[in-house]
């Protein structure tokens, strides 16, 4: 008996301990979750739970492969013991209120960085693994970012957020990079991390977006009703990042967002969306959590919006993702609402765009492709994930069963993985069916009234989830003629003022009208089933009925009959209208109907000119208005007085008959001369001349430059004089302007810089002459553009400003006098022929990196390169780089 006890004391010792490690992991949950009314008290049941758990790693622990070299990144940490034990020492408090000096390896090399833990929840840094928020030092970025994340990943798969944030970037979603690495602290292995990128202006220059607001939306008090308080009060949300440092403390587009959430008025609303929501990228946003199931994006936390200081809209950013929801069927397809989408909801025709948005993301990934994503991404953190003994993940089952307050997180298993991956696969094939249902759930009832003679009342009523595309209406009749009318009030009568939108002659008995009409249902509220008002509101929206009616007026005789051809306005089937006796009696709905609000703009062209025009009232003409500027024109323009023009523009002068923009009082600066939006694509600007103009803010959006050119393509500007502005960033500015040609035109006497060219593309700027700007006569920021046949004088500062990961060919270009010929910065590249000359400029070509968001300065490309009188020809930092052949010089004759 005593040798059979000393053989089983190993055994006993490890039980011992085993037991001992579950009773601690039991304390750090219970002694974390500051439960007022106290949690359960240990019990056998919850002695084995742990120590199971326990057992379970301590046994993979012992078997665990080691780490082995393979493609997946590696992320070494190394930091002072001292500091952890100081990070340890009072969480959650503890681990975020200091940055403490680390080394960290990766791409082959090491760099000092400050790191500290992160995450609101206490999976991140309660247990053995943490995750990490790491900071580099002013100007030494890590690939292009000061700062980035590497999370502990709270799921078992820790697939969800990867394969979401890829699909959101491939649809054209602002979206972190989200992806697996191993991570090594101190020397020692700490398991599978996700690298998470920061939501700041650096993630907005990758996307190619203006630096401009950034607010996170991530927690507030509630209401009287139990609902968050976020979406009803601004100062709930942080700002993050600004355009500059003088609009740091600028809200006053958060708080205009949040006035029209709470707009009354539903048409109110839908002007301010019109305006300042982009609503496609909303609409993307949000299909990309129908596709998935996602419901973090609620009432009360995980929302990150940007302002865009040019277009004046906001975006959203897809964030934290977080769990697939696959087997949750919400009837309005959403599994998390909040104030804004149920306001974008509210709207029919923005309802249709989700929809449509989900029809195209879903043709774009069927099962078998999100079944290969999984696969990929499986394959590439395998042996990773095999070496991590530290693994875990929330344990939602454990969590209700043992009655803990909060969520814990347990070891999972090589099964458990296996499992959960499988029901990950299934769980989206599943899904992607049932969306194909719900999208083909498209129903159409129609109801014809017949007179004796006179007006036909024809009505129909859209329900289901998807509305109908209504593309004929075929009236038999024995009239020559039937006009067609839209009872908009739905009384059944043509009231004065409602007129026919369409007539048709009739042939072989049949009155046939060609249409393109959206008969679109609408939503109600339900009262919501969720236990958590504050995160998912107290009402969801599901699916109501509204009516359409149209009145047929017959020259002479009577209709009848009346048939339509309809088809789904989301997926494009057929839809059969059921002819019904009685229509149901629509239900109250929450949803506006389209055929109550106000009638759409007018198309038509408006002529300016010729002449002399004074114009003393800033103006804003519409997308629907094409504005003709006749030869011989001039604009006389008031104190202050803008004119911003959303349609396209035609004018084009002559030589003779320039059209000119001048102030109606000499001295008194005039506003801008904008155009803005895709409805200004393909506008021409021919021999017009502008000067003393100076800046605005038009809706919500500063406008830097005497003329404005803002969110289009295909600009084409010939013959054009840009004289001085009074004050302001810019004479002429583009930003986001698709494909554009400047030629022959003039820049003369800039306040600052002559041509400001900001995230455009397809740029030609030939044969201008540019002289005594007083900052840089081209200033290109993310950029691309050629210029060929420019003469460059006398800039104040850069001849060509060639910044912020631009492109620019430059070819037969000549620069005199200039205090920097060219100048090129952070990632940018730039290609000079052999044609063209710096002269007399202070400097020849400068290359350096300006902005300490970029690892890179600028990279110059010449096989020839003529610099002339100058004692610095080139100059250049440690992070540029110049490939030139050759290289012609002569000193300055000073």
């Amino acid at each position: 008996m005593r040798h059979a006890l000393w053989l089983a004391l190993p055994l006993q010792i490890l039980m011992v301990w085993v037991a001992h490690q579950g009773w601690v992991h039991y304390r750090r949950n219970l002694e974390f979750a500051n439960d007022p009314q106290g949690s359960p008290s240990f019990d056998i049941d919850q002695w084995r739970y742990f120590t199971k758990l326990e057992f379970e790693r301590s046994v993979y622990r012992a078997i665990a492969p080691d780490v082995v070299p393979d493609d997946l990144e590696t992320i070494n940490l190394t930091i002072d013991r001292r500091h952890i034990g100081s990070l340890n020492s009072s969480l959650p408090e503890s681990g975020k209120t200091k940055y403490y000096p680390a080394v960290l390896a990766v791409d082959g090399q090491s760099q000092r960085v400050k790191t500290r833990y992160m995450g609101d929840n206490h999976w991140h840094w309660l247990y053995p693994q943490k995750s990490w928020k790491v900071r580099t030092r002013a100007g030494d970025p890590l690939r292009d970012r000061r700062s980035f994340n590497l999370k502990n990943p709270p799921t078992v798969l820790a697939l969800e957020d990867i394969i979401a944030n890829e699909l959101a970037a491939e649809i054209g979603l602002i979206s972190p990079a989200v992806y697996p690495v191993k991570m090594f602290v101190n020397g020692a292995y700490s398991g599978l991390h996700l690298w998470w990128d920061i939501v700041d202006e650096s993630l907005l220059r990758r996307f190619r977006r203006m630096p401009g607001s950034l607010y996170s939306g991530d927690g507030a008090p509630r209401g009287k009703d139990g609902v968050g308080r976020l979406f009803f009060d601004e100062r709930y949300w942080v700002k993050d990042g600004a355009r500059n440092a003088q609009q740091a403390e600028d809200r006053s587009d958060i708080t205009a967002l949040i006035a029209a959430i709470q707009e009354f008025d539903a048409t109110a609303f839908r002007d301010f969306a019109d305006q300042h929501l982009d609503l496609d990228q909303f609409a993307r946003f949000t299909a990309l959590d129908r596709l998935f199931g996602g419901q973090h994006h609620d009432y009360n936390h995980n929302h990150k919006i940007y302002f865009d200081p040019y277009k004046g809209r906001f975006e959203p950013i897809e964030w934290d993702f977080a769990y697939w929801r696959l087997a949750t069927r919400a009837p309005g397809l959403d599994q998390a609402l909040n104030p804004l989408l149920s306001r974008i909801r509210e709207q029919p025709e923005y309802e249709l765009r989700i929809q449509q948005a989900l029809h195209e993301l879903r043709r774009q990934v069927s099962p078998q492709r999100v079944h290969d994503r999984i696969d990929r991404a499986v394959a590439r953190v395998r042996s990773a994930l095999a070496a991590d003994g530290f693994r875990d993940a929330r344990d939602n089952h454990g969590s209700g069963k043992l009655r803990l307050s909060r969520l814990h997180c347990a070891f999972f298993s090589d099964r458990e993985y296996g499992r959960r991956l499988e029901r990950m696969k299934s769980g989206y094939s599943e899904r992607y069916d049932w969306l194909g249902e719900r999208l083909a759930d498209s129903v159409l009832q129609s109801r014809l009234s017949l007179p004796e003679a006179g007006v036909a009342g024809f009505a129909l009523q859209s329900s289901g989830l998807v509305g109908q595309r209504l593309l004929e209406l075929a009236a038999t009749t024995d009239a020559a003629s039937v006009e067609l009318v839209r009872d908009r009030n739905r009384n059944g009568v043509i009231d004065p003022g409602e007129r026919p939108f369409a007539t048709a002659e009739t042939e072989d008995g049949v009155a046939r009208f060609e249409l393109d009409e959206l008969l679109l249902p609408g939503l109600r509220k339900v009262a919501s089933a969720s236990r958590w008002p504050s995160l998912y509101g107290t009402f969801d929206l599901v699916p109501a009925s509204l009516r359409y009616g149209y009145l047929l007026r017959p020259s002479n005789g009577r209709i009848t009959a009346v048939s339509v051809r309809a088809i789904n306005a989301v997926t494009a089937a057929e839809v059969v209208a059921e002819p019904v006796a009685e229509m149901p009696a629509p239900e109250a709905t929450f949803s506006q109907h389209p055929w109550d609000l106000p009638f759409a703009p007018v198309v038509e062209t408006i002529e300016l000119g010729p002449g002399e025009l004074v114009i003393d009232r800033s103006m804003t003409l519409a997308a629907q208005k094409t504005v003709v500027i006749r030869p011989g024109t001039t604009l006389r323009l008031g104190p202050g007085v803008n004119i911003e023009i959303l349609g396209k523009v035609i004018a084009e002068g002559t030589a003779e008959a320039p059209i000119r923009f001048e102030p109606a009082i000499e001295g008194r600066a005039w506003g801008v001369f904008a155009l803005h939006g895709m409805g200004t694509r393909g506008s021409r600007l021919t021999h017009c001349h502008w000067r003393d103009g100076s800046t605005a803010t038009l809706r919500m959006v500063l406008r830097t430059g005497m003329v404005s050119i803002i969110d289009t393509a295909d600009i084409v500007m010939r013959q054009c004089v840009i004289g001085r502005n009074f004050v302001g960033d810019d004479g002429l500015h583009w930003g986001y302007v698709a494909g554009g040609e400047i030629r022959d035109c003039e820049f003369r006497d800039a306040f600052s810089d002559a041509f400001d060219i900001d995230i455009s593309n397809d740029i030609r700027i030939v044969g201008c002459h540019f002289e005594g700007s007083g900052n840089d006569a081209v200033d290109l920021m993310t950029s691309k553009a050629e210029i060929a046949d420019c003469h460059f004088v006398d800039a104040g500062d850069k001849g060509v400003s060639v910044g912020e990961d631009s492109r620019l060919e430059l070819l037969r270009s000549q620069f005199d006098g200039c205090v920097i010929g060219i100048e090129i910065k952070d990632r940018s590249i730039a290609q000079v022929d052999a044609r063209t000359r710096i002269r007399d400029c202070g400097v020849g070509i400068n290359l350096y990196r300006k902005n300490p968001r970029y690892s890179l300065g600028g990279t110059l490309r010449a096989e020839q390169l003529w610099i002339t009188g100058t004692t610095k020809p080139l100059t250049k930092d440690k992070r540029s780089t110049v490939e030139v052949d050759v290289l012609h010089t002569t000193p300055s004759r000073d």
